[in-house]
Formats: structure tokens, sequence, C-alpha cells
């Protein structure tokens, strides 16, 4: 019975990777996060036939090794953000990471603040609202503008 439970625990777990790297191929290719597809447990529960809190105790506690390094599973589970077209959305992995690039490429000595990131962001097609961007902000532990000055 025991080598019968490891042997169906393997399945299970090969089975949902074949998911998920269907799913997010496009970043496996590149590594880039950016590449990243919206992706739930929902998702992933639905395509691979298994339960979401089967998907939620594979993914928990388990890492991908790939070709630009080792990640923990569970961080390929983004949200969906919709684009200024409506027609298509993105994770929000990608918008954390514009984020990330549009404040560390700021002039330090006048950071923008939560409006002019929603601004600049807008600008490269997402559009998301100001207390997202704090949301996000905080997440990624940047901090408000005013301590950011230098």
């Amino acid at each position: 019975m025991f080598i019968n439970a490891l042997v169906q625990r393997r399945n299970t777990l090969i089975a949902v990777m074949r998911v998920i790297v269907s799913i997010q191929h496009d970043y496996f290719l590149t590594g880039k996060i950016e590449s990243l597809q919206p992706m739930t447990l929902k998702k992933v529960a639905e395509i691979s036939g298994y339960d979401i809190s089967t998907i939620s105790r594979v993914s928990n506690s388990r890492y991908v090794l790939t070709d630009f390094g080792t990640f923990p599973l569970k961080d390929l589970f983004t949200t969906a953000v919709s684009t200024d077209s409506g027609s298509s959305s993105v994770s929000n992995a990608a918008i954390k990471t514009a984020l990330k690039e549009i404040v560390d490429n700021e002039d330090k000595s006048n950071p923008l603040n939560d409006d002019e990131l929603v601004k600049r962001l807008s600008e490269m097609g997402y559009t998301i609202a100001r207390r997202t961007v704090s949301k996000y902000r905080e997440a990624l532990g940047i901090n408000k503008a005013n301590l950011r000055r230098q």
C-alpha cells in the first residue's frame, strides 16, 4: 500500500506539472516573468481533472528546476489583469515587473507617486487602479515616493 501511495503521488505530481508546463510554456522557454500567463488553482484543477485542494497540496512547498534557476511552484500561479483593449489579459506578475522597472529607472531626487505610476503603467498598456498600484508596490517592498527620495 505504501508503494502504491507513492506511485499515485508521483503520477498526480507529473499530471499537474504537465498542465502547468502547457499553460506556462513561454515562461519555461524564456524565463521572463513577463511571459507568465494568468493561471489559477481552479484553472489547473479544471484542466487536470483533480480537485483544487489537490492542486494546492501539490504546488505548496514544491520547487521547479529550470535552466534559469529553481523557483517555488506557487510563484507560477498568478491572477489575470485586463489590458487596455479588454480583449486580452496579462499576469499580475508582468505588471509587478513593469512597476519595479519604472521605480528602478525613476529620478531618485523626484520619485513618482502612485498616481504617476498609474499613468506610466497605462502608457505601457496596463490599466489598473491607484490602489492596486499601491498594493503591488507594497508587495514588492517598494516604499512610498516621499521615502524613496534621495
